[in-house]
């Protein structure tokens, strides 16, 4: 029996189409599961390069990050703060959807400011970051400091290598529930230690000016210790804030519903909300602006 053989360049051609256009995207290589699919949708002839790079267009992930873009740039281009997303969305969508627009938004004009968490920061928040004209843009990470758009501190939020009252702003989005647990999974170890939230919190007050502000979202809803991360409840968080020196100026509440995808919402009615509830991560996520 005759058949068309089968090309192996091939496969690796049409592999290093699909790396490229993650990384042009998504600012990563493709990961291992993926990788492996492609390998098997190549070799049965399913797909061709062309149909590669169209499957992954069509793909979650990078519906997701055209869902954050638009949203970012359309509150941009009004001059006006996100308050939600104007369409239905993807349910599956990830609370990035909601964070980043909220939170760039929200940028209004200051000249130093200071990016925390930066480094497992999605492709296309450093894309809109990086857009913003930002004078003096430092990022700073405790997990080793990657190609960012932007200059890269390894550093500790706990203690920050910053003079005290010297920052204007501070952005940081999915990292506080992070800060003191068990970070194996995003290449830090040895970074654990009780009240690691607080202590970050403490901290940026400390190197805020008087008046400056803190930009940051935290997954929200029942109380919950994934190790890795925490989820608040109303009361801690509040317990929280109220310890840190900061004072809250703005907050927003977020749920994500199985038939419209994310929503704004009363703080209430996300205490029913666990982690991973019919969402890609949080089910609900909480929004604030504090200032020192």
């Amino acid at each position: 029996m005759t058949g068309v053989s089968h090309d192996p360049d091939g496969d690796l051609d049409s592999l290093a189409t699909a790396d490229l256009v993650y990384r042009a995207v998504l600012g990563r290589p493709v990961d291992a599961g993926t990788r492996s699919a492609l390998v098997e949708q190549l070799r049965s002839g399913r797909v061709d390069r062309t149909g590669l790079v169209a499957s992954l267009a069509a793909s979650r992930e990078f519906r997701e990050a055209e869902v954050i873009s638009r949203a970012a740039r359309a509150a941009r281009a009004v001059s006006a703060p996100f308050t939600d997303i104007a369409e239905p969305n993807d349910p599956s969508a990830s609370e990035r959807v909601i964070e980043i627009p909220w939170v760039l938004s929200r940028y209004a004009g200051e000249r130093r400011v200071v990016d925390v968490g930066t480094t497992n920061a999605p492709a296309v928040y450093r894309e809109l970051v990086g857009g913003l004209g930002i004078p003096e843009l430092l990022s700073l990470d405790l997990a080793p400091c990657g190609d960012g758009a932007f200059c890269a501190v390894r550093a500790d939020v706990r203690w920050l290598p910053l003079v005290a009252g010297s920052v204007d702003l501070v952005l940081c989005i999915s990292t506080l529930e992070h800060v003191g647990r068990q970070n194996d999974r995003y290449g830090v170890t040895g970074g654990e230690g009780s009240d690691g939230d607080l202590r970050a919190l403490r901290e940026i007050a400390r190197v805020l000016r008087p008046g400056g502000r803190l930009l940051v979202s935290v997954p929200f809803g029942r109380h919950e210790d994934h190790g890795w991360f925490v989820q608040y409840d109303e009361a801690t968080w509040d317990a929280l804030v109220g310890a840190s020196g900061l004072r809250v100026v703005e907050e927003a509440c977020y749920v994500s519903t199985r038939r419209r995808g994310w929503k704004r919402a009363a703080r209430s009615a996300a205490r029913r909300c666990s982690y991973g509830d019919g969402a890609t991560g949080a089910s609900s996520v909480l929004c604030a602006a504090l200032a020192r």
